[in-house]
């Protein structure tokens, strides 16, 4: 297990043990994760489509009904 690789954080108390869960989640989810170039693409495509009017948009209640959430 990768606790047993870290002896000290085994010393933690449980409080200190979710404190650091924390920070490390947060840490980890700071960094912008890397977004392709073909990826980045689409999107600018996408995006361009969709402010001329050549994408079908929908309203939030038809999203809503469309996915089960409202009748």
């Amino acid at each position: 297990m990768l606790l047993e690789q870290f002896p000290a954080l085994q010393k933690l108390t449980n409080d200190e043990k979710s404190a650091l869960a924390d920070a490390l989640w947060l840490d980890a989810m700071s960094d912008d994760p890397p977004v392709s170039e073909d990826h980045k693409h689409l999107l600018d495509e996408r995006w361009q489509a969709y402010k001329s009017g050549k994408i079908e948009t929908i309203t939030l209640d038809e999203l809503e009904r469309r996915l089960g959430w409202k009748q």
